[in-house]
């Protein structure tokens, strides 16, 4: 028995589906970017705990923030990138797929949660007036 292809926006809802399950399952999970958040690229160290410190005081907390290597990635509601976001400190990304730890993974080895997914997104906004604050020059700026 053939079953038919699905329409385009179920095949959305299932591939989400599948990453929603393996984020329960504590498995990585590929999100496609775009579609689920964008991703905000910054540096680690000194810049990034300035960040970390002044969004975790404005208004709602911090967002989602994952630690990979030497980059903090900070996901921002889907669209930021497409708007033409852009910080000389910043790299911004609106699509591709993007690999997320497991929700249980919160310390290293590399990627792990520095702020979980609670839902919501890092207000791209408060990141911008954050990076101006922290490194307005961009000399941190992560590497192509």
């Amino acid at each position: 028995m053939t079953h038919p292809a699905p329409a385009p926006d179920m095949a959305d809802l299932a591939r989400a589906v599948r990453a929603l399950r393996a984020v329960v399952q504590h498995q990585p999970a590929t999100v496609e970017v775009g579609r689920v958040c964008d991703i905000v690229t910054t540096a680690t160290g000194s810049v990034g705990e300035a960040l970390l410190d002044r969004i975790d005081t404005g208004p709602g907390g911090c967002g989602p923030v994952i630690a990979h290597d030497r980059y903090l990635c900070w996901l921002v509601p889907p669209g930021t990138a497409a708007r033409g976001w852009s910080h000389p400190a910043a790299r911004c990304t609106g699509e591709g797929q993007f690999t997320l730890p497991p929700t249980t993974h919160t310390a290293a080895p590399y990627p792990y949660w520095v702020r979980r997914d609670t839902g919501r997104r890092v207000d791209a906004g408060l990141l911008h007036a954050a990076l101006d604050e922290a490194d307005p020059a961009g000399t941190s700026r992560p590497a192509p």
